[in-house]
């Protein structure tokens, strides 16, 4: 039977939480590496099966929201490209608007554009939410 490969430590999913990998690219709060590339690889492996595809639940763990914001210009960036090339994409969902449960981290993990104080319910955007507001309104980020 052959033998799985090990992870290499420093990339990808493979390294702590809050970091930078090997190539200095910031991780996530579960250790996952931002890697916006990692999108448009897959959405050219998707067009080979002529179904413009949906992207849902494109975000990040990351409960301070210092690296959300650049993650969504990133990825859409690198979406608004492969759309120029004439890519076709059916839509983009940014995952999530709002904190959620995750199921084997319950609600420790921060994905959402806006905070959720769990014993009020009140809700609290975060600057992440003005960003994909402001692209999503004038088509592009403009950093104030």
């Amino acid at each position: 039977m052959p033998s799985t490969p090990e992870p290499v430590k420093g990339y990808g999913f493979n390294y702590d939480p809050n970091s930078k990998s090997l190539e200095g690219r910031p991780s996530s709060d579960f250790g996952w590496e931002v890697y916006p590339e990692g999108l448009e690889e897959s959405l050219k492996i998707a067009s080979k099966y002529k179904v413009p595809p949906m992207i849902t639940e494109n975000g990040i763990a990351d409960a301070t929201d210092n690296i959300r914001p650049d993650f969504i210009v990133t990825h859409l960036k690198v979406l608004e490209r492969l759309v120029e090339e004439e890519l076709e994409v059916k839509g983009y969902l940014h995952w999530v608007l709002t904190d959620n449960y995750e199921w084997a981290h319950g609600f420790k993990m921060k994905f959402g554009l806006y905070a959720v104080d769990l014993s009020t319910k009140k809700r609290i955007k975060r600057k992440s939410a003005e960003v994909y507001k402001e692209i999503v309104e004038m088509g592009e980020y403009l950093e104030s």
